[in-house]
């Protein structure tokens, strides 16, 4: 039992620093090129227009007008997908899964959260069990080190799959139509 929660953290850490970084990159870079560093964020949300996209373990409809960065790579103990917004937003998404996996959204979902959960920047938003197109899931959301992330785990058919989220602050609001519009798609390619 050790040994698998000792798995468990372990490959939701790996998960979550593997996309930590990218979102801390892809966030930098637009501070960086944003030139005088004032930009006007649009009041309304961003309006959804979803793309289909599917890999081996599961469907989704993501953001049109995104940049894929990485499809469906192998991370050795899970696969990624990865998409940024289009200059100057940067924000990020990510779709992760492991197959043949018994763990519970929960645990995947508090063994990223004790890891994080100790950074002096971290402010929790919501944490908990959810329903998500009709299967038990795992809602994280949460701010640290200056960007606002979401994150939602669900396991439906010894599939974990994460679909995480992140951005600016200020830019939240503009982008959660759109991460829940995504995280609702999800449909994993069972049996």
């Amino acid at each position: 039992r050790r040994s698998r929660t000792a798995l468990l953290a372990a490959l939701a850490l790996l998960v979550g620093v593997g996309v930590g970084v990218a979102a801390d990159r892809a966030l930098d870079s637009s501070s960086s090129s944003a030139g005088n560093g004032r930009r006007v964020i649009p009041r309304a949300p961003a309006p959804v227009a979803l793309v289909p996209y599917a890999t081996s373990a599961y469907e989704a409809q993501v953001p049109k007008g995104w940049t894929r960065l990485i499809s469906d790579a192998d991370r050795g103990d899970f696969f990624e997908t990865r998409w940024r917004a289009p200059a100057p937003d940067r924000a990020l998404l990510a779709i992760t899964y492991r197959p043949d996996s018994g763990a519970s959204p929960q645990a995947l979902a508090e063994a990223s959260r004790a890891v994080l959960a100790t950074d002096r920047t971290y402010s929790e938003v919501a944490f908990g069990a959810i329903e998500l197109n009709g299967d038990d899931a795992w809602r994280w959301v949460y701010g640290i080190d200056g960007q606002a992330r979401a994150t939602w785990y669900l396991n439906p058919c010894r599939t974990s799959i994460a679909i995480y989220s992140a951005t600016k602050p200020s830019e939240l609001l503009r982008w959660a139509p759109t991460f829940r519009a995504v995280t609702a798609s999800v449909r994993p390619t069972c049996g």
